[in-house]
């Protein structure tokens, strides 16, 4: 697969994009990031409880626990990068992402000695698109998980991962070290109520030793800092309004835009599945499919009693990484990058 016109100009001439970047170096950005975000002590207490009680019943390797509860200090920071639960991690794009990340937080704890840098996987567990996560290729052989859809990905039973992982034993039989995986992920799904905690461990399995936290979106607690955006893209469709200057400014350098913001970019956690949230006019708002309807009163006092019922989509999510962690740094493809310019503004 090759890069992108924009991936190669991003990545050769990054001059183009002070205007939104703010600097042409990343580390000259990291250093605006440090001075100005000094997260405060309340927010940053929020954080580790709301991660202790994900852990509590996902259990982790000491060396995460540690840079979980080291998130209380003023001196530590996050690198973030952000990626769908492709099943068995998927392509090897979800490898190189993470890696990249753990690898930046080593490099910058070497440039700024008196600073701790924690390395973060933000799961995409909220996503309910079951086509795009479902499968992987071996050896040319799609081996394909079948489960019902609709939902959050992160919200499904484990049920039909086994027959997967009966395929796979059958194409590495041979194998004795494919042979112990595969006994290690059938252990870990016996343990897990659902996929998105069964996800979490094999990430865990795979790069806890290095303090990596894989973090769960769909979480209440969470999305408690959500609410003053939540409020704000409800009443005044302020996503689409601040994404109109970024993808002005790449236009003007010749980009087409990544996403084009809705007038809502919100999904909504109903009892049959994720689904997004329209605005019928100033005042009234519906499901897309029309089976739930709200007052702009009574979706607001929603957002004020249950934000965990609401979900952010492509453009939103970066805002919710953003004001939940001390974040310092995104590891992201280039169409990652290509929308996080957008969000400029």
């Amino acid at each position: 697969m090759g890069f992108s016109a924009f991936d190669l100009d991003y990545w050769l001439m990054p001059n183009r994009f002070i205007s939104l970047t703010g600097a042409s170096d990343p580390f000259d950005q990291i250093d605006r990031r440090l001075i100005n975000n000094a997260a405060d002590a309340a927010k940053r207490q929020n954080l580790v409880e709301c991660l202790l009680q994900q852990y509590a019943t996902i259990g982790s390797s000491e060396a995460v626990l540690s840079n979980i509860r080291l998130l209380a200090e003023p001196n530590a920071y996050t690198v973030i990068c952000a990626h769908q639960p492709c099943l068995l991690g998927g392509p090897g794009f979800w490898l190189y992402k993470i890696a990249t990340t753990i690898a930046l937080c080593r490099q910058l704890s070497l440039q700024y000695p008196s600073l701790h840098f924690i390395p973060v996987y933000f799961c995409g567990l909220e996503d309910h698109d079951f086509e795009e996560i479902n499968h992987l290729h071996v050896f040319k052989n799609k081996l394909e998980w079948k489960q019902s859809t609709g939902t959050a990905v992160g919200r499904l039973d484990t049920h039909g991962l086994l027959p997967v992982l009966d395929s796979l034993g059958d194409l590495f039989r041979d194998n004795a070290f494919a042979t112990s995986f595969l006994a290690a992920q059938r252990e870990l799904i016996a343990q897990s109520a659902s996929y998105g905690a069964y996800y979490l461990k094999f990430t865990d399995s795979l790069f806890g030793e290095f303090g990596l936290i894989p973090f769960n979106p769909d979480d209440p607690n969470c999305k408690a800092v959500l609410r003053p955006i939540l409020r704000r893209e409800i009443s005044e469709g302020v996503i689409a309004r601040s994404c109109k200057l970024g993808t002005e400014a790449l236009q003007s350098l010749g980009y087409e835009p990544q996403v084009n913001p809705r007038e809502l970019n919100l999904f909504y956690h109903h009892q049959s599945g994720r689904k997004r949230l329209i605005r019928l006019d100033e005042h009234h708002f519906s499901l897309a499919d029309d089976s739930q309807k709200w007052t702009l009163a009574e979706l607001l006092n929603e957002v004020e009693t249950s934000p965990g019922q609401f979900s952010p989509n492509v453009l939103l999510r970066p805002i919710y990484q953003e004001l939940l962690f001390p974040n310092v740094a995104f590891v992201g493809g280039g169409a990652e990058i290509h929308y996080f310019l957008q969000l400029s503004g």
